[in-house]
């Protein structure tokens, strides 16, 4: 009786242990197919906004977003660089298809060094904001938007330089340009007596 008790309890651990692989091995595939983030701060500074994403889910036209960034950046603004990438994805994903974006490396061509003038993305000396690095690095880290609503032409708004507190207002900055290129710069009449 014991060697059936002990043969019984083997086979438990195998099956608990058979069990528990499966199930990590499920989890594991699924969560390559499913993306999900949560905002834990207190301002939703990783959420978009409702204005925002109503003024990307009713674009007319198509709205392309280049991030002309380098590849090497000093320490701190490659997390900078993520928090715009994620950014982009959370207007990508409220756009109803309408709104792209890419990431242009300067250094890889002359063409992408061309355009980098064209749109006037200038090269700027950044330093690490960490204590004890010198890290100093001649880098590029810009944003060109553009949009061409249906029977017009495109026009451009740019985000010359992308720095170390763009968490703050990073959404206010993409949001207001966008919404000048979609409805147009409002005038303003002064009337001094």
């Amino acid at each position: 009786m014991a060697t059936r008790s002990k043969t019984q309890l083997g086979i438990n651990a195998i099956t608990f242990t058979v069990l528990v692989l499966v199930t990590l091995a499920v989890v594991n595939v699924g969560s390559a197919y499913i993306y999900g983030r949560a905002d834990l701060t207190e301002d939703n500074l990783y959420t978009l906004s409702p204005v925002s994403k109503k003024l990307v889910k009713d674009l007319k036209g198509p709205l392309k977003v280049r991030v002309f960034v380098s590849k090497k950046l000093v320490a701190g603004l490659v997390e900078v660089r993520q928090y715009v990438v994620d950014k982009l994805k959370d207007y990508e994903d409220a756009s109803n298809g309408r709104f792209k974006w890419e990431l242009i490396h300067p250094g890889d061509s002359e063409e992408n060094e061309k355009l980098t003038k064209q749109y006037r993305i200038p090269k700027f000396d950044a330093q690490t904001k960490r204590s004890g690095s010198k890290e100093s690095r001649e880098i590029y880290f810009g944003i060109v938007i553009s949009y061409k609503a249906p029977g017009k032409e495109e026009k451009f708004e740019v985000i010359p330089v992308i720095g170390w507190n763009i968490q703050q207002n990073l959404e206010y900055l993409l949001t207001e340009r966008i919404h000048r290129l979609v409805k147009g710069r409002k005038k303003l009449l002064i009337v001094t007596g």
